[in-house]
């Protein structure tokens, strides 16, 4: 005979809920994301990571190891994966080798809309956490309207651009442009 806490209801092992309604996984990630805003933020390392990020060379004149730092950002990095395929496979009542083919479909458009920039010194976990919200809300989009994989992918592709395109063209520099014309012609 095992005891159970009576406010954990526990209907298949890895799909415990908290008062039988808000999931424990839900619990533990919103855990892990308060406890990386806080990291980024206020830790010395957090700090060390955007510098790095932002510029290499920079970071090395301002006396932070930089190849350390970024050894020791994949070490989270594959930490957090650790974690988070676990939380994935926690629920299923088996593990297949190949069915996380195609989620870093997923995991891109997450990072290009959350402004997280791929050359590194950009982005926050809060913004992470909106876009990833948004993909979400899309995939069911897509689900409740029936349309394929192929349409829901094609999405994908054109967020990434859009993205891709607003962080690296100037919008001053387009915006001035438009004042200067539309001045000299009225």
């Amino acid at each position: 005979m095992s005891f159970q806490y009576p406010h954990i209801r526990d209907q298949k092992k890895g799909n415990m809920k908290v008062f039988g309604v808000i999931p424990v996984i839900l619990l533990f990630s919103i855990a892990i994301l308060i406890f990386f805003i806080w990291f980024m933020k206020y830790t010395r390392f957090g700090k060390k990571i955007y510098a790095v990020g932002g510029s290499k060379e920079s970071a090395k004149l301002a006396g932070i190891n930089s190849d350390k730092v970024t050894f020791q950002t994949f070490l989270i990095s594959g930490m957090l994966l650790g974690i988070t395929s676990i939380m994935y496979w926690l629920p299923a009542s088996q593990v297949q080798p190949s069915g996380t083919n195609g989620l870093e479909m997923y995991f891109i458009p997450i990072a290009v809309v959350s402004g997280v920039s791929i050359l590194g010194g950009t982005g926050k976990p809060i913004g992470i956490l909106f876009s990833a919200i948004l993909i979400a809300m899309l995939q069911r989009a897509c689900i409740l309207w029936q349309l394929g994989n192929s349409w829901l992918y094609l999405t994908y592709g054109v967020i990434v651009l859009i993205a891709v395109y607003g962080s690296v063209t100037d919008f001053s520099s387009i915006l001035s442009k438009k004042t200067s014309r539309g001045g000299t012609n009225g």
